[in-house]
């Protein structure tokens, strides 16, 4: 069989995404004797336990000029103006670009923007406003992790209609007593 050289980003890296499905797919992928490429993990939490598996996801931020080069044509020929996320896989044998994903909208993620210093949100109000770019654009900083940290609730359906139409959680205990005492 092929020997297959891409990088893969995985996402699912963490504990709360039980079982973690991104290490299962990252140690899937290092088990295949014809993988040679290289796996970079995507989360939300420095903390998730997939980072730190021993070998298993080889980077996380990169400062590639030829990549920016590449999402750069792309905007351009769609002649976009807006906020874009622009989804690409760089295959490690030949170095050609495959762009995957086109998502009209910021990404989750886009607080990073911010945080590594280009922050898109504020120019993209700019933009709208009709108001000028800074020129030169700054850099952003290569190597600056975004960490989410997020938390999974399980209620019951009515606990969340009664607070989406009234904006307030009352336990009908409490109502009877108000009730009762009245």
């Amino acid at each position: 069989m092929d020997k297959v050289d891409v990088t893969v980003a995985v996402t699912g890296m963490n504990a709360t995404d039980n079982p973690a499905p991104g290490v299962a797919v990252a140690r899937a992928l290092r088990h295949e004797p014809t993988f040679e490429g290289r796996i970079i993990g995507l989360g939300y939490d420095a903390l998730d336990p997939g980072f730190y598996g021993d070998g298993l996801v080889d980077s996380g931020a990169i400062d590639n000029p030829e990549l920016i080069r590449v999402c750069e044509a792309v905007v351009g020929a769609l002649r976009w103006r807006g906020p874009l996320e622009v989804e690409i896989l760089q295959s490690t044998k030949t170095g050609e670009y495959f762009v995957i994903e086109i998502n009209p909208r910021f990404p989750a993620w886009i607080h990073l923007t911010a945080g590594a210093g280009l922050n898109l949100p504020y120019f993209a109000v700019r933009l709208a406003l009709g108001l000028p770019l800074p020129s030169p654009m700054p850099n952003y900083r290569a190597g600056t992790l975004f960490v989410r940290i997020a938390i999974d609730q399980i209620t019951d359906l009515s606990t969340f209609e009664q607070l989406a139409a009234t904006g307030v959680l009352r336990s009908e205990r409490a109502c009877i007593e108000k009730v009762s005492n009245a």
